[in-house]
């Protein structure tokens, strides 16, 4: 009994001199207890005296568990008991089981390496004395299997170490379709290496090997490591697809009379969804007993090409039965929705239909229903309902929707590279509207007459032929006026045949779309055209010339160009510039109107039959008079040549 205060600090000593003792139950593997907790006693002492507790003596006890001799309880301190049970489990690790087999080797060859390995990776750690625990035997029962026993941590590391050295193997079973096992599988297996070299692993070795099943020769058989084999086969099915086989039976059309267009009209699927250099390997065949269509594909292309086959496989027009239908009119005008519905009606039959077909649709303004009355085949009415209905959803107050079919390009392509290119040259407040419709194949604009004008030479731009080497390139002027710079560069002739470039005066750009030759050939002049102008009235002015060649005569004029600067008293900077375009032959002067001129006229004395492959050259005269001087040289040059 006592103060409060004063019991605290004496239990606190009390702790001290005479610790609470902790219980704790262990079992040992490799060591005997005696020797396990002396020698991790020893250490706990060490570890005490590294921290200045140099007469430390540890507060340890041990006996065996009565009901259990096979296991130890421990006694001490809390503080020791944790400390000593890390040293423990250094000292005499819990084991563990675990089995493998062995594949490629024998145990006593691989075995022995793969525990050497472990041990020397944890001497690299720092445990300089560490020496392994594992010990392993055969299974009595089934001497395939190799039994491990050792501390955890150590297994795993030798597993691992052994998946290395001794892959575990599987077999996997596959199919060849339309490549031979010895062509599909070397060419897999070059696409496995780069694989694995991107993966920072250009030396690994493989130890896929393949056979033909001996009851299913058909079959083959890919054995190897799961990682490679799993990768492998994922590569082959990219390289050999999994071919699926189906029948399709043809009601309407002669079924042999549409492999052809089928198969022709699945490569052209390729090429409009940006794969153009992707080679079906679809095969469709005619079954003489059944009547029926055998499609024999990989699963992606036999879907497409049953899609196609039943869109080949329609009743004929003329055939079809004739109904009357109502549309009803909104905000778009009658005549409107009649015009985009005959335009379309029109491009589908003659798309779709046989030689001769017609469009068969016969339209009529009610104005007691306010609606468009259609008399036709259906088929064909329901195409035109659909375009009608998609006009209708598109059309505002005072502005119709124009209707675009790409001939080139898909509806989805082309309206977002026209997306980005409005946003950009035309101002929120005017910006069309785009909708595309990809089952009709359209793009619906709606905006008024010059921004939709605008966005119709923009799809001249955009909807070209693929597989044509071109490219689009945005130049986005500094200086130069988009305009001027367009009607100067139009009269150099560089651009090829299927090229097209289009000035944007809002954000004074020019869009050009050519082969990336071309349009990097007319960087240079785009370049050296782009400048400040020093004065107002400059002007350019291209001269096609005829006879002269155009880098003689341009050298020629850009001497005169600076002799002129210096004698109306100009710095040399604000003269007028020449350069040349070798293809077309062209030279092109930029500079003051006045400067411009003058040098036009040199231009066209030197561009004459007579100068033909002459080389001109300007001689200034500091003190003769020009006119006096070529009249006495023309006499002297009489003499010397004809």
């Amino acid at each position: 009994k006592g103060p409060a205060q004063e019991l605290n600090d004496l239990f606190a000593i009390l702790d001290q001199i005479d610790k609470p003792l902790v219980k704790q139950t262990r079992t040992f593997y490799s060591k005997t207890p005696q020797e396990a907790i002396s020698e991790a006693k020893d250490l706990l002492v060490k570890q005490y005296e590294r921290e200045g507790y140099e007469d430390f003596a540890p507060t340890v006890f041990w006996e065996r568990d009565l009901l259990d001799p096979t296991k130890i309880v421990i006694s001490a301190p809390q503080e020791q008991m944790t400390r000593l049970t890390t040293i423990l489990n250094k000292v005499d690790p819990p084991t563990t089981m675990r089995t493998r087999s062995i594949v490629n080797a024998t145990p006593e060859e691989v075995i022995p390496s793969a525990l050497d390995i472990v041990r020397q990776e944890q001497v690299e750690e720092g445990y300089t004395d560490y020496e392994t625990r594992t010990t392993w035997e055969r299974d009595r029962w089934d001497p395939s299997i190799i039994r491990f026993e050792g501390p955890p941590e150590e297994l795993s590391n030798l597993f691992s170490v052994l998946d290395k050295l001794d892959k575990p193997r599987v077999t996997q079973t596959r199919t060849f379709y339309s490549m031979e096992p010895g062509e599909a599988i070397p060419a897999a297996m070059d696409h496995l290496r780069r694989q694995y070299a991107e993966e920072g692993r250009p030396d690994y070795e493989f130890s896929i090997e393949w056979d033909r099943d001996p009851l299913q020769p058909s079959q083959i058989r890919i054995k190897g490591p799961s990682d490679e084999v799993s990768r492998l086969v994922a590569i082959l099915d990219q390289i050999d697809k999994p071919m699926q086989v189906v029948k399709k039976q043809i009601v309407n059309e002669d079924p042999q009379s549409l492999i052809e267009p089928a198969l022709s009209l699945l490569k052209q699927h390729y090429v409009e969804n940006n794969q153009p250099e992707y080679e079906p390997q679809a095969e469709i065949r005619f079954d003489k007993l059944t009547g029926e269509l055998v499609l024999r594909a990989p699963s992606e292309e036999l879907s497409v090409l049953q899609t196609i086959l039943a869109d080949l496989d329609r009743a004929q027009w003329q055939d079809q039965t004739i109904t009357t239908q109502k549309f009803a009119l909104g905000v778009a005008p009658a005549e409107d929705l009649i015009q985009a519905a005959s335009d379309y009606l029109a491009q589908q039959v003659e798309l779709q239909g046989e030689y001769g077909d017609k469009p068969g649709v016969v339209f009529k303004v009610d104005p007691i229903t306010n609606s468009i009355v259609l008399y036709g085949p259906s088929t064909q009415i329901a195409m035109c309902m659909e375009v009608m209905t998609a006009m209708e959803a598109n059309s505002k107050r005072g502005l119709k929707p124009v209707v675009i079919y790409p001939k080139h390009v898909s509806p989805t392509q082309l309206s977002s590279e026209l997306s980005s290119f409005v946003s950009t040259n035309i101002e929120p407040s005017l910006a069309p509207t785009l909708q595309v419709n990809d089952r009709l194949g359209a793009i619906f604009i709606t905006g008024t007459d010059d921004v939709v004008a605008k966005v119709r030479d923009w799809i001249r731009l955009f909807d070209v032929p693929k597989g044509q080497n071109q490219t689009q390139r945005v130049v986005k002027l500094k200086n130069a006026e988009a305009s001027t710079l367009y009607s100067v560069l139009s009269q150099l002739q560089i651009l090829s045949p299927d090229g097209r470039m289009v000035p944007e005066t809002q954000s004074n750009s020019l869009l050009i779309v050519d082969t990336t030759e071309t349009i990097d050939r007319l960087m240079p002049f785009i370049e050296e055209l782009d400048v400040v102008p020093p004065f107002d009235n400059m002007v350019y002015q291209v001269i096609k010339t005829r006879t002269a060649q155009a880098g003689y005569l341009q050298t020629a004029l850009n001497q005169y160009a600076q002799q002129l600067a210096s004698q109306k008293g100009r710095a040399t900077r604000n003269r007028a510039t020449v350069s040349y375009e070798p293809y077309s032959g062209s030279v092109i002067v930029f500079g003051l109107k006045s400067d411009v001129e003058q040098i036009a006229k040199v231009a066209a004395e030197f561009d004459k039959i007579e100068l033909e492959n002459k080389k001109p050259e300007f001689i200034y005269l500091e003190h003769a008079d020009a006119n006096q001087t070529s009249s006495t040289l023309s006499r002297l040059l009489s003499n010397i040549s004809p």
